[in-house]
Formats: C-alpha cells, sequence, structure tokens
C-alpha cells in the first residue's frame, strides 16, 4: 500500500520477540549501541508532548527484516557494517577455519591478513543494487532454510539452500594458491572454496557442515571456472545452459582478470575495435544482459514480473599483462560504467590494495608473488594471486553482503515499484551511438520486446512442424539443450565423460577418444589420423534444435600445427531410414600464435530448426594437423526469451527467429495462395502485405529525421531506375535525410506520415545520385525550381552500380539510402554492385517475375555484405526475412523488400527500430490471404 506522499508503506509488525538464547552463542552476537550523545526533540504536537531523540527507531516494518532479524537476533537496519565486522574479529577468525584444516595451520596467516584488510573492506564496495527484489528474494530463501536446519519438520517441500555460482577464469580456480604445512592448493584453496565453509560457520552451522552434504548447508558454493576463460565464453555458457537451467541465487562474474589477459587484448585487434577498454566492456555487458535475463523459474506464478538472479561482479585484477598503470585499470573502469548503468553489485579487491601495491611492487603478498622471482632481473608476466588474496576475497564478498542486507533493511521505504529497471526491462546496450535524444524510446522498445516474450508460450515440450504444444513454463524439466558438455564444468572424470556420451557415440564410426593432457580432459582423435571422426546421435524427443556450440581448445607449437577439423550436421529423414544435411562442413582451427591453450567458442547456426522426434547427427573429422581437441559441445533448440535466441548468420545480426516468432509469420503470410493461385492474380501473402495500401517507410523516415550530424555532414540517396521518376518519393527521402524541408518541398507528401526532425543543428548537404537511363524531365524540373545543384544531386546513366558511384565521386563513402525500382537480379548481379553494397545502410528494392533467385539473393548475396532483409509491409509492417525463411518465398510473385546493414554502427539505431516494428508487426491481429 502507498500512503498519501506516493511511499511504499510494509504492514506493521509489533516489535520481534528476542531469539532463542540456546544459539546466540552460535551467531554474530551484535550489543546494543551505547547512546552517550543523543540529539533531541520534543514534540509540538499537544497530544505528544513527551521528547523524543533521534534514535528512537521504531520496528523495522519490511517483512522479510522482521524475519530476518527474527531468525538471526540482529537488527540489520540498526548495525553498520564495519562496526559489526571490527568489533568481532577474533569469531570471524574462528570461523575462517577451514573444515579439513583440522589443526587450523593457516590461523597466523589467516590473522595477518584480516587485520591488514579490514579497515579497507569499506574501500572494496563499489556498488550496491538499484533493484533490490533478488536480494530480497534470497534473504527470504535464507531464512526458510535455516529454520528448516535448526527445526527441521516433515514436509514434501524442503527449503533449497541459496545457491551461489561463481564463474571465473584459472584465479578464481586457486592457481598458485597454496598455504605451507598443509597440502591444500589450487581448487581448495581458492576463495569461492572457502566461501562456502565460512558462510555456514558465520551462520552457526560449523558443527553440522559437510562439504560434501549438500543437505546440511545454509549456503552453497559451486565454482565454475575453467583457466583461459573469459566473459565473452561465460557468457555463452549461461545463454545455452551448458550448465543446465538456471537455478541459481546469485551469480559472481570473477572473470576480471582474464578479461584483461593478453588473450583478450589480441581479440580485441581482430575485432577491429576503437579501443581495448571498448571491447573488455563489450563482452562484459553481453555477459550482464544475458545473466539478468535469465528465465524465470517456474515456482515464479508472476511471469509478467522477471525475477534475475542477484548479479554481482568481483574486480579480482592486478596482474602485469598491460604495463602501463592506467592501462591496467580498463576493464575495471567497464565493470564501474556497467553497473551504475544496469544496477547490479560490484566489489573491487585492486582498490582495497592498490596503494599497497604500487608502493612496493616487489611485496609477494598483495600482488601476484612471481612478479620478480628470485635470481631474475626486471620483471615477469604473472596475474595469479597467491593464497592471500584469497583469504582476503572471502573477507570481501562477506562484508559486501553485510553491508547490502543493512543497507536494504535500512530502506524501510523501498518497494519493487520505485525500480525503474523492472518496470522497463534492460536499458538499451550502452555503446557510443546511444544518444540522449533517444534513449527513452529505445529503452521503452527494449522492455515491449521483453514484455512479449515473456507473456508469448515458450516453454516447447512437443514440438513438431504440423502440430506445436507448448506449455508456459517447463524450462526445468525441459532443459534448453538435447546435449549439452564442457570439460572442467560438468564435474565428470574421463571415464565418465565416456559414459555420458555412451548414447550418443555411433559405433563404429568414431575413433575419437578422451584425452587429458595437463588436467584439460576433451575428446581428440588418434595422433596423425587424419580422417579419423567423431559421431554423434543426438534424439531429439521434446525440443527442437537451432543451433550447435562447439567448445574447442586452440594452442601452439609442432604438435597443434595446422590443426583443423571439419563439422557437419546431419538429420534423419522424415521416413527415418536415411541421412539428410543440414549443416555442409565447417572447417574449425585448433591452433593459434599465442603460446596458450585456452577454448574459444564455434556457433554453428542451422539453415533451419530440427523439430522432434527425430536424430541429429554431428560428425567431426580429423582433416588437418597431427590433432584436435573437443572441449565442450552443446545441441538447443531458440526457446527462451530475446536474449536466449540462437545467434544471427552473421556478426550483429538479429537473433535467428525463435518458434513463437516462425509461428506468427506464418500464420500472418500464409503459402497457400502463393502455390495454389496463378501468379498473375497477385494472391500471394506477401505480395497483398507489400503492395496493398500506403507504402511508408516510417522506420527509416523517423530514424533520418532524428540524426545528428556526427563527424559526416553529409547525407548521401542513391536512386536507380524507375525510383528517378517517382519525384514525390525521391523528394522525401531528400528532406528526411537532410532536414531541408524548404529545399525539398517539391513533389508533395503522398500518404506517408509526418516526421518530427531533429531542429537542433544545421541541416545535412545532400551528396546524391540519379542513375537512369529512362527520360527524367519532371526531376530534371523539379531540381532546378528547387535550385538543387548537381553536386547536391546528379543524374547520370551508367552500366552497373559501381561504376556510377566512381563516375560522381562516392566511391568509399557511406551511402545512407539506396532505392532501387528495376530488375534487382541484374542491377546486383556479381560484380556489378559489391563496392556500394558494402557501404549501403538502408535500401529498398521491388521483386516480380524477373529470372533470378530470390532466396539466393537475399540469404547470400546480400548477406554477404551484412545486409538485414525483411518484407516492407504497407501500413507500417515489416517481416524479417533473414534468418526466419520460409519455402514459399520461393514464389515468383511481386512484393517490397527493405534491408539495413548490422555492419555498420551509425545503422544500428535503424536496425533495431526495425527489429522493433518486427515484433509489433507480430503483435497485429491480421491475416493476408
Amino acid at each position: 500500500m502507498f500512503n498519501s506522499y506516493g511511499i511504499h508503506q510494509w504492514p506493521t509488525k509489533p516489535a520481534s520477540q528476542p531469539a532463542n538464547k540456546n544459539t546466540n552463542d552460535e551467531r554474530v552476537a551484535v550489543t546494543q549501541q551505547s547512546q552517550t550523545s543523543q540529539a533531541t526533540y520534543t514534540s509540538t504536537n499537544a497530544s505528544n508532548s513527551q521528547t523524543r531523540t533521534i534514535l528512537d527507531v521504531p520496528a523495522n516494518p519490511n517483512p522479510t527484516c522482521q524475519r530476518l532479524q527474527e531468525t538471526f537476533g540482529i537488527d540489520f537496519a540498526a548495525v553498520s557494517a564495519p562496526h559489526a565486522w571490527s568489533s568481532h574479529l577474533d569469531l570471524i577468525l574462528e570461523r575462517s577455519q577451514l573444515p579439513e584444516d583440522k589443526q587450523f595451520q593457516e590461523k597466523d596467516l589467516v590473522e595477518w591478513a584480516l587485520h591488514q584488510i579490514t579497515h579497507r573492506l569499506p574501500r572494496g564496495v563499489q556498488h550496491l543494487p538499484r533493484d533490490w527484489s533478488p536480494m530480497e528474494k534470497v534473504l527470504e530463501k535464507l531464512v526458510a532454510r535455516y529454520e528448516h536446519l535448526t527445526s527441521p519438520t516433515k514436509t514434501n517441500t524442503i527449503p533449497p539452500p541459496v545457491t551461489i555460482l561463481v564463474m571465473g577464469g584459472s584465479v578464481t580456480m586457486g592457481v598458485n594458491c597454496f598455504s605451507p604445512g598443509w597440502r591444500v592448493r589450487s581448487l581448495r584453496c581458492a576463495w569461492p572454496f572457502r566461501l562456502e565453509s565460512f558462510l555456514n560457520q558465520m551462520a552457526g552451522f560449523g558443527e553440522i557442515y559437510q562439504r560434501s552434504d549438500d543437505s546440511t548447508k545454509l549456503v552453497k558454493v559451486i565454482n565454475k571456472s575453467v583457466g583461459g576463460v573469459n566473459s565473452d565464453v561465460g557468457e555463452t555458457i549461461l545463454r545455452y545452459e551448458i550448465l543446465g537451467p538456471n537455478t541459481y541465487d546469485v551469480i559472481i562474474n570473477a572473470y576480471a582478470t582474464n578479461d584483461m589477459h593478453i588473450n583478450t587484448m589480441q581479440d580485441a585487434n581482430k575485432s577491429g575495435a576503437d579501443a581495448f577498454g571498448d571491447y573488455i566492456m563489450s563482452i562484459q555487458q553481453e555477459f550482464v544482459r544475458t545473466a539478468l535475463s535469465l528465465e524465470t523459474s517456474c515456482d515464479n506464478n508472476d511471469r509478467g514480473h522477471h525475477q534475475s538472479p542477484w548479479l554481482l561482479f568481483l574486480n579480482d585484477y592486478l596482474g602485469n599483462e598491460q604495463r602501463s598503470v592506467l592501462a591496467t585499470t580498463e576493464g575495471g573502469h567497464g565493470i564501474d560504467l556497467l553497473a551504475s548503468y544496469y544496477g547490479f553489485g560490484a566489489i573491487s579487491y585492486p582498490d582495497m590494495v592498490r596503494d599497497l601495491v604500487y608502493a612496493n611492487t616487489t611485496d609477494p603478498n598483495f600482488s601476484p608473488n612471481l612478479w620478480h622471482p628470485p635470481g631474475k632481473v626486471g620483471m615477469r608476466r604473472e596475474i595469479h594471486h597467491t593464497a592471500v588474496f584469497h583469504r582476503i576475497a572471502v573477507f570481501l564478498v562477506s562484508y559486501y553482503a553485510w553491508v547490502a542486507t543493512s543497507t536494504y533493511c535500512g530502506l524501510v521505504v523501498w518497494s519493487p515499484d520505485h525500480s525503474v529497471s523492472i518496470r522497463n526491462g534492460l536499458p538499451p546496450r550502452l555503446t557510443k551511438h546511444l544518444v540522449l535524444d533517444t534513449i527513452s524510446e529505445e529503452w521503452k522498445n527494449h522492455d515491449r520486446l521483453r514484455r512479449d516474450s515473456v507473456n508469448s508460450p515458450i516453454a516447447v515440450t512437443n514440438i513438431s512442424s504440423e502440430n506445436p504444444s507448448e506449455t508456459p513454463c517447463a524450462a526445468l524439466a525441459n532443459p534448453r539443450c538435447a546435449l549439452s558438455w564442457m570439460s572442467k564444468l560438468n564435474s565428470l572424470s574421463n571415464n565418465n565423460i565416456e559414459e555420458y556420451f555412451a548414447p550418443f557415440v555411433h559405433q563404429p564410426s568414431t575413433t575419437w577418444t578422451v584425452v587429458d593432457q595437463d588436467s584439460k580432459p576433451g575428446w581428440s582423435p588418434p595422433y596423425d589420423g587424419l580422417g579419423q571422426a567423431l559421431v554423434l546421435d543426438v534424439p531429439l524427443t521434446k525440443r527442437p534444435v537451432q543451433t550447435v556450440v562447439l567448445f574447442v581448445m586452440k594452442s601452439y607449437g609442432e604438435k597443434w600445427e595446422n590443426s583443423t577439423a571439419s563439422v557437419e550436421v546431419l538429420q534423419t529423414t522424415s521416413e527415418g531410414t536415411s541421412w539428410e544435411s543440414v549443416l555442409g562442413p565447417q572447417f574449425v582451427t585448433g591452433y593459434h600464435g599465442k603460446k596458450t591453450s585456452e577454448t574459444y567458442t564455434e556457433t554453428l547456426d542451422l539453415s533451419r530448426m530440427l523439430a522432434p522426434p527425430s536424430t541429429l547427427r554431428i560428425r567431426l573429422s580429423l582433416q588437418g594437423g597431427h590433432t584436435f581437441k573437443l572441449m565442450g559441445i552443446a545441441a538447443c533448440d531458440a526457446g527462451g526469451d530475446s536474449t536466449h535466441l540462437v545467434s544471427g548468420s552473421r556478426p550483429g545480426f538479429p537473433r535467428q527467429c525463435s518458434i513463437y516468432q516462425r509461428e506468427s509469420v506464418v500464420k500472418q503470410l500464409p503459402e497457400q495462395q502463393c502455390n495454389e493461385v496463378a501468379y498473375f492474380e497477385q494472391a500471394c501473402s506477401f505480395t497483398k502485405a507489400t503492395t496493398k495500401g500506403c507504402t511508408d517507410p516510417h522506420w527509416a523516415r523517423e530514424t533520418y529525421a532524428k540524426r545528428r550530424r556526427g563527424d559526416d555532414p553529409k547525407f548521401r540517396a542513391v536512386f536507380v531506375d524507375r525510383a528517378c521518376t517517382n519525384v514525390q518519393r525521391v523528394a522525401d527521402i531528400l528532406r528526411v535525410g537532410t532536414h531541408d524541408v524548404q529545399k525539398y518541398s517539391f513533389g508533395g507528401t503522398g500518404c506517408q506520415k509526418n516526421v518530427t526532425y531533429n531542429d537542433s543543428e544545421p541541416p545535412f548537404a545532400s551528396e546524391s545520385v540519379c542513375i537512369t537511363s529512362r527520360p527524367t524531365k519532371e526531376l530534371s524540373s523539379a531540381k532546378l525550381s528547387a535550385g538543387i545543384t548537381d553536386a547536391e544531386l546528379q543524374i547520370l546513366s551508367a552500366k552497373t552500380l559501381d561504376d556510377a558511384i566512381d563516375r560522381v565521386g562516392m566511391k568509399n563513402k557511406p551511402i545512407d539510402y539506396l532505392w532501387l525500382e528495376g530488375d534487382v537480379y541484374e542491377f546486383f548481379a556479381p560484380g556489378a554492385a559489391d563496392e556500394t553494397l558494402s557501404r549501403v545502410r538502408y535500401l529498398e528494392f521491388p521483386i516480380g517475375y524477373e529470372k533470378g533467385s530470390f532466396e539466393e539473393l537475399v540469404l547470400q548475396r546480400l548477406t554477404e555484405h551484412n545486409l538485414v532483409c525483411y518484407w516492407s509491409g504497407t501500413n507500417h509492417n515489416l517481416w524479417r526475412i533473414t534468418d526466419c525463411w520460409f519455402s514459399h518465398y520461393t514464389t515468383k510473385a511481386w512484393a517490397k523488400v527493405a534491408c539495413v546493414s548490422a555492419a555498420h554502427d551509425d545503422a544500428r539505431i535503424l536496425l533495431e527500430r526495425m527489429e522493433l516494428v518486427f515484433a509489433e508487426t507480430l503483435l497485429k491481429d491480421q491475416v493476408f490471404e
């Protein structure tokens, strides 16, 4: 409920009773703070004249915090984290003892770290959540689990432990972590391993806690870290559910060191990113968006209210991959900016100790201890911390949890209604092209796409091409992947890996075996076994498959030189007696020029959705070099919301159409009339949808009308063949592109909607051309009357588009708008327009009965030039064709097509706008038949 000021009010409840005295000795006993100095005031209300102090705080009305106080005996709202922590160092030290360290041989080392870092812990807290809902759910689950462990009752449903998923690289695996005097190192020394026992002991379960028995745990920490993996691969692991459907309450991204790794730097150079920091932030941002978009679990009945896990980023990078001090901070800056923008939590180890490290880089405690190895001159490259970091990281994560809990319980007026992020979903991607002029509109658009996805039936349980059947939520019982495995993540031994794959491995075709070298098990062919194969037959029983993801190890040296494998995908025919190709041989390399062994992802997007019941065959064979190693594989569908859809067929493309989208498209554009009625009757669905009514590409007109000048003050349009004879459309395109309403007012307005111009800057100058051999008397006359120069609009004829563009001096310049009215197969023939198409931002053209393959044109020629195409419907409709293809589109029929570039950043806003129009079109109650 809300009071008269619109502030959320929790139901009032009497102050809680003291906690059970029998359990107080097992908890952090926080004494009431003395009130030696109190500011006072006297009430002016005649009926309430008693003196009150500012510290007379009423009981916390938040029911979650009330239960928390009743359970743990602590009023978290009244006790600050710094005071609580520093007042109980002895207790914290005691509970830091690992169960495996029976004699607590680490005690002196832990105590030293605790005293060194306690006063620095507040500096490690960077960002608290903006949306407290995920944390609220964690606290509710924590209380329920605590009550079960302390007073177990017979019930059909046992509250599970709070589950924390930690994802990171070799630092988080504990490489270089060991404690002198006892034989524990690496994973059993790493901070996630320590965190679980510390949290359970701090909660008072030290006597019953057993690491191997989840039934004894209040909190369960799962460390799924893999060496040589960064946020980019981590995002793939989450998106394709390599770890299984989401069941995690908290996700901690600890990839910061690997995000700053020399390997990531080289990947950034290959990507063409303007700066290394931009590339780091881009891969971190995709991880954030995927983590915050994980599907709502099936126990959440309110699917309209998205509930993501509590996301926390841990910056652990204090390595020396970069020798410039400023450069070493780029990854941390990205985390800081993204946490502020998206509202997730962030903590930083470097922010606590950076001054100690820089003051003495030879000190072996707070920085990697092998920077200056004995007997060596100069600094050596090293990123892995010692055990000191891992002890401190436990304190930092735990301290952050207390700060967050104390803050949340102190915000007694907070409610979910106060969070814009809940109402509006994820904000648009943070890029250099996101501008204040359009961010609000784009945010609303993103939210509409999210809500459409959440409210649509997306968990497919038994789909076939004829009769799809869906349920609103079946994610846990019905995983997205028919096959899913990644080395080191699934906790399988070598024998268990082969047992896991036994139902899938086709014998005797398979000669590959699981090879484990340097604790990196994976599938490999016999050495020098060219042509030797791994053949997997994957039965599809419930959900379809649209993508296959390979995790490939790439290494160096003579053994891995020219390592290459081919991959092909087949499916059983409808009769089930033979195989048909779905994806022809694709070649994947297993070597690189870096002196490291690391895991890369290779995503294979299938040409069509493979629906059950069927069998999918994946065949890998060695084609070059001595060997190859497969570190993981997944075969998954495109279910889930917009973030979970399968990647587009090229980088930057929208994700392939989901099952829901494909069903909506074929419902609105059915195939019956295309095949059953003569072509000259123009009865095909996409003919009716694109030619009957007002032609108004408002998505492009609005985008260009609001465009800002940036670095290029020119608007370049190219009109081809019959387009030059439509004076009204030519004038309209030049008008919205240049913002010069007066000069290009000729020709009338037609049926197009009015647009809103960006009037804050001078108009753009036109540098456009009409390419035609047809008479252009009307256009020439209008040009003369309006005072348009040849520099602004030339009219000429030419053999090819590339020739014309070269002649008018527009070669190598961006083309904002290309409108063609003519034989598209002739004008876009190989060699005729390659240079032009590579620089086009937006393209319009018709198709008809000309000789040529529309399928080849859209799915090959235009795709090669990174153009995403749509049916350009009348009445403001768009249906995507690229990565959303149907067989009846090959029918010869009249229709109009619009395409947008996915390769140029300055066209990204237009691409996203067209995707939104596509989504809106599918929501309309319309059928073209």
